[in-house]
């Protein structure tokens, strides 16, 4: 862990006879690191929020692959508020991160009260198709208020 892609390592084995130490032999081993890919994302954030609220979040990307790798960030919703995410890409060598992925969400002034919005940012790594990080947000209205209802109560009256 920690080796950067490239690394060339070579190591030699040497072994010597005991019965008769003019006897050696020796082999040679190069190995070279390969690149491996993956990224973190975070933080993740849950959201009391308000009609025609907007918000802003900073994320934190982590390039946790052995080189230089760029990832495309992406959001999506299950609601259709209107959102942008910057920057659109970035580039981190090995070990480097970003920590200032953004997430601007518009919350509509008629979006109604009890929605709930699922929004999840994606980091994907261009060097390593496949390799994404994500992360989810869950921003929700507050619930439409409950009319208070009074039951009332009658209890038998006891006499002593």
């Amino acid at each position: 862990t920690g080796v950067v892609s490239g690394t060339l390592d070579v190591t030699t084995l040497t072994a010597t006879s005991l019965g008769d130490p003019s006897v050696t032999g020796s082999a040679r081993e190069h190995t070279t690191v390969r690149q491996s890919f993956g990224s973190s994302l975070s933080p993740r954030f849950v959201e009391l929020v308000e009609p025609g609220e907007t918000l802003e979040f900073r994320h934190t990307l982590v390039n946790i692959g052995n080189a230089l790798d760029t990832f495309a960030i992406s959001a999506t919703a299950t609601l259709p508020w209107p959102l942008t995410v910057s920057p659109g890409s970035t580039t981190l060598g090995p070990s480097a991160f970003d920590s200032f992925i953004t997430l601007r969400v518009q919350v509509p002034a008629d979006a109604p009260l009890g929605a709930v919005n699922r929004i999840t940012v994606t980091a994907a790594s261009r060097g390593g198709p496949g390799h994404v990080s994500a992360v989810e947000h869950v921003m929700a209205l507050p619930p439409l208020p409950q009319p208070k209802v009074e039951y009332p109560a009658y209890l038998p009256v006891i006499w002593r």
